[in-house]
């Protein structure tokens, strides 16, 4: 399922309280802010390419890298979710390999 990059980008910088953080990539990296235990969060996002939807292996890696399943991922994007479901979902399973 296809999101429009714009709106991603407005869900990770609004909702998900995301902060860009300068790196030597042409792609825009994000770190979002939990609360400990939960280990920080920190993703890649092609919002550099702004015309074109966010296809859904992008989704599937950025989900990957925040410890979520794709389809809550796609849920904070569609405004089915926010940042409070996003550290309730966290606590309870966090997928991410550390």
């Amino acid at each position: 399922m296809p999101v429009d990059m714009n709106k991603a980008k407005k869900a990770v910088e609004g909702k998900l309280r995301g902060r860009r953080v300068p790196k030597k990539d042409p792609h825009y990296w994000y770190q979002i802010e939990v609360p400990e235990p939960i280990t920080p969060i920190e993703i890649k996002c092609p919002f550099n390419h702004a015309h074109h939807d966010m296809s859904d292996n992008i989704i599937k890696s950025i989900a990957r890298s925040m410890g979520i399943t794709t389809r809550f991922l796609v849920d904070i994007f569609t405004c089915h979710k926010n940042y409070c479901d996003l550290i309730t979902q966290l606590e309870k399973e966090d997928r991410r390999d550390l």
